[in-house]
């Protein structure tokens, strides 16, 4: 009798079990939960980067201008040289 349920599960493998209209409802129903809840954990982590670009882009300005204001600081260059460096 197990050989007979193998084989019958074997030569029936690939055909579709009939659902109810219900259980393909509730399939359904899972189905747009799930992806609505990949869709809003793909927002927060669209959301998340942004808000990271725009923490590194702040940062990398004022970096910048923190340069820019202690270059201007720097003692201009008044070393002369004693010989021409072409003899």
């Amino acid at each position: 009798m197990v050989s007979e349920i193998q084989e019958w599960t074997e030569t029936h493998k690939d055909e579709k079990s009939t659902k109810t209209p219900r259980q393909m409802m509730l399939a359904q129903r899972s189905k747009n939960r799930d992806l609505k809840e990949k869709y809003q954990s793909l927002e927060e982590q669209r959301d998340k980067a942004l808000s990271q670009l725009l923490d590194a882009q702040a940062r990398i300005l004022e970096l910048t201008l923190e340069n820019q204001s202690l270059r201007s600081q720097l003692p201009t260059n008044t070393v002369t040289h004693l010989f021409d460096r072409n003899n």
